[in-house]
């Protein structure tokens, strides 16, 4: 029994003494290294982007943005970091309010001229090529048997609203608006002048 209560009270000392022992790691540069999951957290895109740290250009690490909680990954063949996550959003752009539909065979169905899947915290940036001129979007609306009505036929912009008359304030800002949300539905706001 001696024994058996000396092996455990060695085995209690040495085990605790393990756990005392704590390493703590400290990059000499840039941004905090998380070892375990293989990441590197840096301030922001634009931090990322300017380099200067420890562990940069490396295709084997995600490196995250604390401004925004993205992650990134070096690409070699562009010497770029590109965007290693998922899409979580869907921004649809309608031709206008009045038109979101379209009858194809004895159906009804939703008709966006142009879908974006994009993060659902990250703005555009800019409007999307394929819709960002009235030429564009009235091209892409006669596809769909789209056309400005009762002569609001001048283009001003996108908007959540479905009737904002082209006040600017509500336009949408595709370099800051963004909604937290599975889909977003924007809609082409069409004045007479």
């Amino acid at each position: 029994m001696k024994i058996r209560n000396l092996a455990l009270a060695v085995l209690a000392v040495s085990l605790l003494g393990g756990c005392a022992k704590e390493e703590v790691y400290t990059p000499t540069k840039g941004g905090i290294v998380d070892t375990l999951h293989n990441e590197i957290h840096v301030p922001s895109l634009e931090d990322l982007q300017k380099g200067g740290f420890d562990k940069e250009k490396d295709v084997s690490k995600i490196y995250i943005t604390d401004d925004d909680g993205f992650k990134y990954i070096y690409d070699v063949e562009t010497e770029q970091y590109v965007l290693a996550q998922e899409t979580d959003t869907t921004i649809n752009f309608y031709f206008d309010a009045n038109q979101t539909t379209r009858i194809v065979g004895d159906e009804q169905i939703d008709a966006p001229i142009y879908v974006a899947e994009w993060f659902m915290i990250k703005p555009l940036g800019a409007c999307p090529e394929e819709v960002n001129t009235e030429a564009k979007v009235l091209e892409i609306g006669r596809m769909f048997g789209f056309e400005p009505k009762q002569g609001f036929d001048h283009f001003v912009g996108f908007s959540m609203y479905s009737s904002c008359l082209g006040d600017e304030e509500h336009l949408w800002n595709f370099e800051k608006d963004f909604k937290q949300q599975a889909v977003t539905n924007l809609y082409g706001i069409w004045v007479d002048e």
